[in-house]
């Protein structure tokens, strides 16, 4: 946790590295798995100190609102129909049903 906390990317490439090799050196296997997972995932884990600030959380939440769009529909078998549905509940819809973007440049609501 305190890993992530750190605003210094080359002294967390330094953390991570010392993290990662003793973890893999344990005897216990419950610490030495995680240990192998996060040496599978370094590039991954390197590019999060790299930059910070690039996330796919705005795609997974636009995933999700259309997966649960599409559970309520329970299959639409009309194209258009399902465009409609998601656009009527996560999207601007125009009055002559003109084409528009799903997700709009800000959000509406502060959480």
């Amino acid at each position: 946790m305190d890993l992530c906390r750190l605003d210094d990317s080359d002294l967390a490439h330094t953390c991570a590295a010392q993290l990662i090799t003793g973890l893999r050196d344990c005897p216990i296997p419950e610490l030495a798995r995680p240990g192998s997972t996060l040496h599978t995932w370094r590039v991954e884990l390197d590019a999060h100190f790299d930059r910070p600030d690039v996330s796919n959380g705005p795609t997974e939440n636009l995933n999700l609102k259309i997966k649960n769009a599409k559970r309520i529909a329970r299959g639409y078998h009309n194209f258009d129909h399902y465009r409609l549905r998601l656009l009527l509940n996560y999207g601007r819809i125009h009055e002559d049903h003109s084409p528009t973007l799903i997700r709009t440049g800000a959000p509406r609501f502060a959480a």
